[in-house]
């Protein structure tokens, strides 16, 4: 089977952020937004075949991980969109000012809007907890493990030969991206 592949969306990835940090009364912690954006991936995937941010997925400790969101939390020194929108104080996560990206829409906003309703009453240990429960994370025992996205798609119900149309598309695009200049 093919595998889907998406292209990282850094600013749809942070535009998330701070949705899910404005929809939790502008600041968050840092595990809380990584498990919010990742379900959010999740969901989106399962109602409409592709991710919001395109990220790639592992499986660590916690839980899933966004692999490129983990990286520009973990080096905050670099100068990028994250940062312009996203500021980090200790493991505290907020908004750090301007105006929307427009790089998210109706749809992905509805989306994070429907998970962080959903795992409002879930302190972050316990949504931690729950995410141990998805079908695609397997215990990394300190390590990392990718979770592919093909993983995910099968885990919210879609079948081989609909995951195999997925990663035909998106070939498409991806491709259609990488001949005009667009990583």
């Amino acid at each position: 089977m093919r595998e889907p592949r998406f292209r990282f969306r850094e600013d749809k990835a942070a535009e998330a952020a701070v949705e899910i940090i404005r929809l939790q009364g502008g600041h968050s912690d840092m595990i809380r937004v990584m498990k919010l954006l990742y379900l959010a991936d999740r969901e989106s995937l399962e109602k409409r075949s592709i991710p919001i941010t395109g990220d790639r997925y592992v499986s660590m400790d916690q839980g899933p991980v966004l692999s490129m969101v983990y990286d520009l939390l973990k080096d905050t020194a670099i100068d990028s969109v994250w940062h312009s929108r996203v500021h980090r104080e200790g493991n505290i996560l907020s908004v750090a000012g301007g105006a929307p990206l427009g790089a998210l829409s109706d749809e992905d906003r509805q989306i994070i809007r429907v998970v962080v309703e959903r795992h409002a009453s879930k302190d972050t240990w316990a949504l931690c907890d729950w995410t141990h429960r998805l079908p695609e994370w397997k215990n990394p025992h300190g390590s990392s493990i990718p979770i592919e996205v093909s993983q995910v798609l099968s885990a919210v119900g879609r079948t081989i030969g609909e995951i195999e149309e997925i990663a035909q598309e998106e070939d498409g695009w991806y491709n259609l991206h990488r001949a005009i200049g667009v990583e």
